[in-house]
């Protein structure tokens, strides 16, 4: 082989490798562990349930799981750190999480919004979602990842 073309594989493989390594240590640091939730609220339903998910700026991530209940758990970030309960000033936020029927719901909305708040940092409020793989949902954020 000649050696043009073998430090271009060795190059290639390297950098393939390099960027494989560099995704898996991201995903590993942005991962939220259920030890950081603010809340963690469990719900039994049935068949066909409903997910309702809405938050302002934060994420949300739901996963279907072989279960008859529905977890909710709601994470506080700020500053890159997790608050946990009585450890973050949520007084401008209406936060609900609660079941009528066979639906779930899971809000967090601002009570305020006075335009783009320069220079203040507002906590960001994300939920992850553990339910019935048939469930159907129905989620929406203005700012963060589905």
């Amino acid at each position: 082989m000649e050696k043009a073309t073998k430090f271009k594989l060795q190059f290639g493989i390297t950098f393939l490798l390099t960027m494989i390594l560099m995704i898996s240590a991201v995903e590993l640091g942005w991962a939220q562990d259920s030890n950081d939730a603010y809340r963690i609220e469990n719900f039994a339903v049935n068949d066909n349930a409903k997910v309702d998910v809405k938050t302002s700026g934060g994420s949300i991530k739901v996963f279907g799981k072989n279960t008859d209940e529905v977890t909710v758990e709601m994470y506080v970030r700020k500053n890159g750190k997790y608050y946990s309960a009585g450890n973050a000033d949520l007084d401008d936020w209406e936060i609900n999480i609660s079941k009528n029927g066979n639906v779930v719901t899971a809000h967090a909305n601002r009570k305020k919004n006075r335009g783009w708040n320069w220079g203040k940092n507002h906590p960001s409020i994300s939920f992850v979602v553990y339910a019935p793989q048939k469930t159907l949902t129905e989620i929406r954020t203005s700012g963060g990842n589905i």
